[in-house]
């Protein structure tokens, strides 16, 4: 079987690499695979934060990949047995360049972890209204797509926890209060800075740690603040640190579209949660936190984490039982492998 996958991102753009590329040795296994990105790793890396100072790289990249792509689906996709979409085809463009993969009688599969469908352009719709089988990362986006093909899934964005087991400890004493994420997600924080200084001002053992490629300022916002440069190779390290892992979110149609992968990767650590009920985040939090919404939810939780022992220890447990059984890395490897082999 041979299965050819469009992803957004290269190995390194956070949706492909977790929702995508994590996958493929395990897929390798049962079909001959095949991958082609529409960003490459520098804009990741060098771009992305800065769309506007890096405009005309970013449009000498676009056009030059959006041909590369067009060519791609027009003769490539057709050669294989399963093709695999991720979030778009050719991003901010209307047309889905599908017709010959659907003359051919291929397989469609379409991945989905964000609201693509709230920007028109990417005519997310149509193309998963031609589409054999939709993976979304969470339940509003699945809610969203299953109404235009039943054949809609859910596949949680989760990490392989074999990666997490060597550093996970107990850091109940530390008293850490940490988030990790990338910059565009920053002004989420903006909920929470009042609630976490109110914190620190009773607690002055308690600090924040910010794991980013930005700080966003909070470090003149937030007392007893840390920032550590995110990098690939420390990341998972530096998180293991934490006492609580935090996810406020802004409740708008982009935050509720989101699948909650900080939560997860805070509780593949082994780290209780606080977090904001939007969207996905309500299903996920029941797994191993407290949901939070006003200050005095996020203060109360906070204290009861970061210093009542049996209050931590039985949402430990929690996410040993209830989150290990539902956002399992292996569990996902077996979803990919029988709609693939299904098909």
């Amino acid at each position: 079987m041979k299965v050819v996958i469009f992803t957004l991102y290269d190995s390194e753009g956070p949706s492909s690499k977790y929702r995508i590329y994590q996958y493929i040795d395990n897929i390798n296994e049962y079909a001959c695979v095949k991958i082609f990105r529409f960003w490459p790793n520098i804009y990741v890396r060098k771009y992305m934060a800065n769309k506007k100072k890096s405009a005309i790289q970013i449009g000498v990249i676009y056009i030059t990949n959006a041909l590369k792509r067009i060519f791609q689906m027009l003769v490539i996709a057709p050669q294989y047995d399963t093709v695999i979409i991720q979030k778009a085809i050719v991003p901010n463009c209307r047309f889905t360049f599908l017709t010959r993969v659907l003359a051919k009688g291929r397989n469609i599969f379409f991945d989905v972890d964000d609201a693509v469908y709230l920007n028109k352009k990417n005519n997310s719709d149509t193309i998963a209204s031609q589409c054999n089988l939709i993976m979304c990362g969470s339940h509003i986006l699945y809610n969203h797509y299953v109404e235009i093909n039943k054949n809609t899934f859910l596949l949680p964005t989760v990490e392989n926890e074999a990666d997490y087991i060597p550093y996970r400890h107990n850091t109940f004493e530390d008293k850490v209060i940490g988030w990790l994420g990338t910059s565009s997600n920053l002004p989420n924080l903006e909920l929470i800075v009042e609630a976490v200084n109110t914190v620190m001002e009773r607690h002055p053992e308690v600090s924040f740690h910010l794991i980013c490629d930005k700080t966003g300022g909070y470090e003149s916002k937030i007392r007893n603040f840390r920032f550590i440069k995110w990098e690939k190779v420390t990341s998972i390290q530096e998180m293991s640190k934490f006492t609580v892992g935090i996810m406020p979110l802004i409740d708008n149609a982009s935050n509720r579209g989101k699948c909650g992968f900080k939560l997860i990767q805070y509780m593949t650590m082994r780290k209780p949660v606080v977090g904001s009920p939007v969207g996905e985040n309500a299903a996920i939090i029941k797994c191993g936190g407290i949901a939070a919404e006003s200050y005095e939810d996020w203060v109360d939780a906070l204290e009861s984490l970061l210093f009542n022992k049996s209050v931590y220890d039985h949402y430990c447990e929690l996410i040993d039982n209830d989150f290990t059984e539902k956002y399992s890395y292996r569990k996902n490897c077996d979803m990919f492998k029988e709609w693939i082999k299904s098909i």
